[in-house]
């Protein structure tokens, strides 16, 4: 795509395959169009470059002419009608995505909030040539996205991360197939993450009130999920490495996003640099065993299905005064209730991680089995790597996931945040839990 404008020439490193993607909009009615991107962009693995994050004081001009011409690797134009008064759009943002979609390793995603005035469910494609003064035909024979529909966006993620995994592949082939992870769900999120090695950066918001994702983070995870997993496979990888710090109940989903009939091994490295390991052929000379304990429900025989909830406690002192609260406050919800624990209650070995995973799969299938294929309601407590080595063993189950979290006014407490169940189209993530006092 040849443009006209009279700019400098790009310098090498302005395309960069792992970089941050740029998403350019009109802060006064766009501002909602980039939020729900932004959101579902992070929540699939890529990076994002944002003026309300990443736009460092001083001359506003020289800050985006250097993140313009250092090392993107794909941009989201946003169209709306004020971007007509915007003249940074049309004479500094603008006019540099046009020239670096020319190297086909960069990817220009147009997203146009414009109705065709003659059939108002179709997009006016002439538009964004019109509105941001640039010649037609310029964008008018660009391929671009209708927003106001939940397929279109999720087809830019597809598109952006399908991109930026064909331009992997060699780097995965030359690391034998090691496909790399990070994932964060505390804490904000900048363009600077793309600084890190890993091939993809999940980031998740933290709820405002809580310590539990924010709801909107996780239907973004939710619907993104599939779509990354499909680009794991495509990219070849044998072995997905994992690392970062996330809520459990996130690790559970991850790990449910990548069973073993599609990807052979994960790996999840802990704080200390250890790998957890679905290897369970390690030898452990004295490997943990599993202690099953029933726990009194109140009234069972009320329960409108069968559910059984399930306490996995891996720590060496476990302490089950917030399972107790879920079994007690919801009489009449669970059918069955078990507490699983390691034998003997001390610390683990990442050695023994996937053999051990593989039990706590085992005894959770067996549970739900024995109660005539019952839901699974799911507290775990344990590390990290654990909850993602789990989660992949739970692909034949229905399984609804719970964060603990302990607010002053009730004391420690299981808050049920999302249900899983990975052998249907769209899953792992079948639904996130309703907005309550807890969640945004």
């Amino acid at each position: 795509m040849k443009i006209s404008y009279n700019l400098s020439p790009l310098p090498a490193e302005a395309v960069n395959p792992q970089g941050p993607v740029f998403i350019s909009y009109r802060q006064s009615d766009g501002c909602r169009q980039a939020n729900d991107i932004e959101r579902l962009l992070r929540a699939a693995g890529l990076v994002v470059w944002r003026d309300k994050s990443d736009l460092p004081a001083g001359n506003i001009d020289d800050h985006l002419e250097q993140v313009l011409t250092s090392g993107l690797s794909a941009a989201v134009l946003i169209v709306t009608p004020d971007i007509e008064q915007s003249t940074v759009m049309q004479e500094r943002e603008v006019p540099r995505l046009l020239q670096l979609s020319e190297n086909l390793d960069f990817s220009l995603c147009i997203v146009n909030e414009i109705a065709d005035p003659s059939d108002p469910s179709r997009l006016d494609y002439k538009a964004p040539d019109r509105l941001l003064k640039l010649a037609p035909n310029t964008l008018a024979k660009t391929k671009q996205y209708d927003t106001r529909d939940q397929n279109d966006r999720l087809k830019i993620v597809h598109d952006l991360l399908f991109h930026r995994v064909k331009l992997l592949q060699p780097k995965i082939a030359a690391a034998g197939g090691v496909f790399t992870i990070y994932i964060q769900t505390r804490g904000d999120a900048f363009a600077l993450d793309a600084g890190r090695q890993s091939d993809l950066q999940i980031r998740l918001e933290q709820d405002t009130n809580s310590r539990l994702p924010a709801r909107s983070s996780l239907e973004a995870l939710r619907d993104t999920l599939p779509i990354i997993t499909d680009a794991v496979v495509a990219a070849q990888a044998t072995t997905v490495r994992l690392e970062g710090g996330m809520h459990l109940t996130v690790a559970l989903s991850i790990g449910a996003a990548l069973p073993s009939t599609k990807i052979g091994q994960i790996e999840a490295t802990d704080i200390k640099g250890k790998i957890w390991s679905s290897d369970d052929k390690a030898i452990v000379s004295h490997p943990h065993q599993l202690t099953i304990d029933p726990i009194n429900v109140n009234d069972p025989e009320h329960a409108a299905k069968q559910a059984v909830a399930v306490f996995v406690t891996l720590t060496p002192q476990p302490d089950p005064t917030a399972f107790n609260h879920l079994l007690n406050d919801y009489p009449g919800k669970f059918t069955k209730a078990i507490q699983i624990s390691a034998d003997p209650p001390a610390k683990l070995s990442p050695d023994e991680a996937g053999s051990l995973a593989r039990k706590i799969g085992d005894a959770i299938k067996n549970i739900s089995a024995q109660t005539g294929r019952a839901e699974i309601h799911l507290a775990f407590h344990g590390p990290y790597g654990m909850a993602v080595l789990v989660g992949r063993l739970l692909n034949t189950l229905r399984t609804v996931v719970y964060e603990w979290d302990n607010p002053p006014s009730q004391g420690p407490r299981y808050y049920e945040v999302m249900t899983l169940e990975p052998g249907v189209a769209k899953g792992p993530i079948v639904a996130v839990a309703p907005t309550s006092d807890k969640w945004n």
